[in-house]
């Protein structure tokens, strides 16, 4: 259910001015509009549906969603403590975003997840996700997206920068890099070497790329120098 909330819902408020109200976007004829009933029915609520929503109440679910999944779509994320879920969780996240605003697609033979978010932080929580799930995923930032609605018959510019975030759909299987990739160069100094809790294993990202890396260990360059 959180997967469809970052994706396409919101919480709102009642007369009393407590968040209680959530709000699924997904129209009468959608693909996903019964998957999603059929969701809200097994965690025990009931839900009302208008043309184009599900709405359903649940003043401790709005605060849990609003925690674990941030308010406002430029707002919007997935918290430490649910991209610390199992992995088998995290695919049952990610597949539930994706079908929310994403999409899979075909291109030189492969086949990719897309993904897309005007929020900063959910970018890249989606990639250490896609990571986790153990996929290939790297982002570009776009300029707001112009878009023609027909029913308000004029063009319609967004208010800030997008995500677009492709994700490679068969699970990683690790890259070696080749010896063209690598050259020499000559330094004098001190050499930085960064360390995790319980492994040398870092995340490091460039320019939208992210990729798991080993570091250098005391082990490896005494065994060099020997």
């Amino acid at each position: 259910l959180l997967g469809w909330y970052i994706a396409e819902g919101f919480c709102s408020k009642d007369k009393i001015n407590e968040y209680n109200k959530i709000v699924i976007c997904e129209p009468k004829k959608g693909k996903y509009r019964n998957e999603i009933i059929d969701l809200i029915k097994r965690i025990g609520l009931n839900n009302n549906c208008n043309q184009n929503e599900i709405i359903f109440y649940s003043k401790q679910l709005c605060k849990l969603l609003q925690l674990d999944g941030g308010i406002g779509a430029p707002n919007k994320k997935i918290s430490k403590r649910m991209l610390n879920l199992p992995k088998d969780k995290l695919k049952i996240l990610f597949k539930a975003l994706v079908k929310g605003d994403g999409s899979k697609e075909q291109g030189d033979k492969k086949q990719y997840y897309f993904y897309g978010t005007t929020s900063k932080e959910l970018a890249h929580n989606f990639i250490e996700l896609s990571l986790k799930c153990g996929y290939t995923a790297h982002y570009t930032k776009c300029k707001p997206i112009k878009t023609y609605s027909k029913k308000l018959k004029r063009t319609i510019k967004g208010n800030y920068d997008y995500y677009r975030i492709n994700i490679r759909y068969k699970e990683f299987e690790g890259h070696i890099w080749s010896k063209k990739a690598i050259k020499r160069t000559n330094y004098k100094g001190k050499v930085w070497c960064v360390s995790v809790q319980d492994n040398k294993n870092l995340l490091v990202g460039r320019e939208g790329k992210f990729i798991f890396c080993g570091n250098t260990t005391s082990e490896l360059v005494t065994n060099h120098k020997s």
